[in-house]
């Protein structure tokens, strides 16, 4: 009488299926779009390191240029070691901090009883 098998709500789900397709291609493009901003943005910012280099060798000369990497490297390499030594300080104070609370907590349920 005009009725058509199927399973109800097939086409709901077939239409939510594509509506889950086209959003993960869109978040799939945006993701693509950021990798190669960030990508050219990184590129960019190598091109001009190098050049400012090339055009400070030029002018002042390769030993001071030598010279001047060398200090940086070794102020990159200070400030990162004071971190994490000062990192690692602060989390073996609290852990000592936090084992003499639960000791001085212990003696004091020892005293109450």
């Amino acid at each position: 009488m005009g009725q058509r098998c199927g399973v109800v709500g097939a086409s709901d789900s077939r239409s939510g299926a594509a509506v889950t397709v086209a959003a993960t291609a869109v978040v799939a493009a945006a993701a693509a779009v950021v990798v190669v901003v960030v990508a050219a943005a990184s590129a960019a910012a190598v091109v001009v390191v190098v050049v400012v280099v090339v055009v400070v060798v030029r002018v002042v000369g390769v030993v001071v240029v030598v010279v001047a990497v060398v200090v940086v490297v070794v102020v990159v390499v200070v400030v990162v070691v004071n971190i994490s030594s000062s990192s690692s300080s602060s989390t073996s104070s609290s852990s000592s901090s936090s084992s003499s609370s639960s000791s001085s907590s212990s003696r004091g349920a020892v005293s109450l009883i």
